[in-house]
């Protein structure tokens, strides 16, 4: 597959479809069975998502993202932890990353425990930023 600089908006705007109807059919899930069992699944559920949400683009060109730190340079540092750090929070050489500027306020070693409330913030944020920059 060739690198991808440009998306439809039709594109971008089922992928988010996709990520909202997920985060939705979580906040269900858990109002008809709450308590500890959807607690322990909480962040990992988040964590998936987030996965799948990064996995929509993975042919992107890096360069039109830019390194500045964006919803979309998030996602990837979050990405990369999970995958490569233990879920610990972990920077990259690469991108300008600023922690009052980010969306979910990580912390380089932080582990990443993300909850419901996190990607009702990271999904939009990131979404919009991928219409900004891949259109």
């Amino acid at each position: 597959m060739l690198a991808k600089s440009k998306y439809d908006n039709e594109y971008i705007a089922s992928c988010r479809r996709n990520a909202e109807e997920q985060l939705d059919l979580w906040t269900k899930l858990v109002k008809k069975s709450p308590g500890p069992e959807a607690d322990d699944l909480e962040p990992r559920f988040m964590s998936d998502l987030v996965l799948v949400m990064d996995s929509f683009f993975a042919h992107r060109t890096r360069g039109a993202e830019d390194k500045d730190g964006n919803p979309i340079n998030e996602v990837t540092m979050i990405r990369d932890s999970l995958h490569e750090h233990g879920g610990v929070f972990t920077g990259k050489k690469t991108i300008r990353y600023n922690v009052e500027d980010s969306v979910l306020g990580q912390s380089e070693g932080d582990r990443i425990n993300l909850t419901a409330a996190d990607l009702a913030k990271l999904v939009p944020a990131h979404f919009d930023e991928m219409l900004a920059r891949f259109t």
